[in-house]
């Protein structure tokens, strides 16, 4: 049985080189939501990390939206480090029905 099977899924492998925002991004979850599920203190090479999937999406921040307007919780704007957005900023939030 391999060793992967008893951990929480879904998982991620750190590989070389990779930071806390690369990994944030490719699954599209806030970078400080890893930090704080993962207790993260460094992040190395083999490491496995949690990474709450399918809760979550990548926005692009457009002209006139405003964190009022898109709707952020306040664990949204904490999450992504935000009070306000301005365009082009991306952003995570939680997948809206």
């Amino acid at each position: 049985m391999h060793a992967l099977t008893f951990l929480k899924k879904p998982y991620y492998i750190v590989k070389g080189g990779e930071t806390v925002f690369d990994i944030a991004k490719m699954h599209g979850v806030p970078p400080a939501m890893l930090i704080a599920r993962n207790d993260l203190k460094e992040l190395s090479a083999g490491r496995i990390l949690f990474v709450p999937k399918g809760e979550w999406e990548l926005y692009t921040v457009q002209a006139g939206d405003s964190a009022f307007s898109l709707s952020l919780t306040e664990e949204e704007k904490a999450l992504n480090g935000v009070e306000e957005v301005y365009p082009t900023l991306v952003i995570a939030r939680k997948k809206r029905e």
